[in-house]
């Protein structure tokens, strides 16, 4: 059987805690149509959710949500870690008028 023992401990040396956390709620006033979110510095996490049964498009371009876009279905929550999100800017729109969860976890 092989030693996984090293795999191991390069994999626990990844694991940084968040320990602190900044919750937003952004309004979507209008259906498809774009709003954003400059992130926090420093940001290691990031969680997004609507507060309803609204599907979710998002992007990091301006202008891009409603065309090359990520779908966060009804009910989900999109959890996004290990990317660097220094001077990022979220864009974000719902199929129908609602308020966003975002959680900056750092």
């Amino acid at each position: 059987m092989p030693n996984i023992a090293p795999v191991l401990k390069d994999l626990n040396a990844e694991i940084t805690l968040s320990s602190t956390s900044k919750i937003t709620n952004l309004a979507v006033a209008l259906a498809d149509t774009e709003v954003s979110l400059a992130l926090t510095s420093n940001v290691k996490q990031l969680l997004i959710r609507a507060r309803d049964n609204t599907i979710l498009k998002y992007s990091f371009v301006s202008g891009e949500s409603g065309s090359t876009y990520i779908t966060i279905p009804k009910g989900c929550t999109r959890c996004l870690d290990g990317i660097d999100f220094s001077s990022t800017t979220l864009y974000i729109q719902g199929n129908k008028a609602t308020t966003v969860e975002i959680e900056e976890l750092y």
